[in-house]
């Protein structure tokens, strides 16, 4: 059964759930098999996790995006095909006005350049008193449906 999205693949097991009692266990099972790319930034855009699909989808080993700033990792274009900077980045922008981004017509630059249309959300984590501690990004190929 196939819980995310659809695909011409089908869905392989990769550990069993009935074994997972553990909440932050059943969150990786999860996060590490979706075909979602999740990352978390945090307040100074430096990517705090960075999952297999998002590794997958951008080029860049989770190991390397990691620690590194979202901007280097995911350089989205505009509709000229340049590089999308500073306070126009949904990346950037997202800290200063805690607003949820969605954009079904995004443009990634994966790490050999190459552009892939993607699907893109980034929102805000708060902290107790409202402030934006850090980002959630959550984006998806969709070169298929373009």
């Amino acid at each position: 059964m196939k819980f995310f999205g659809k695909s011409n693949k089908p869905a392989v097991p990769t550990t069993s759930l009935k074994g997972l009692n553990d909440s932050r266990q059943r969150f990786e099972v999860i996060i590490n098999n979706i075909e979602d790319g999740v990352v978390l930034i945090d307040h100074a855009g430096t990517v705090q996790s960075f999952n297999p699909a998002a590794s997958k989808i951008s080029g860049w080993p989770i190991d390397e995006a990691t620690g590194i700033n979202i901007e280097q990792v995911m350089k989205l274009t505009d509709s000229k095909g340049e590089v999308i900077k500073d306070s126009a980045s949904p990346f950037v922008d997202i800290f200063r006005t805690g607003q949820s981004y969605n954009d079904d017509d995004s443009v990634l630059l994966n790490r050999d350049k190459k552009p892939i249309p993607i699907s893109l959300s980034v929102t805000a984590l708060l902290d107790d008193s409202k402030q934006v501690t850090a980002a959630i990004v959550v984006f998806r190929n969709v070169s298929e449906k373009r």
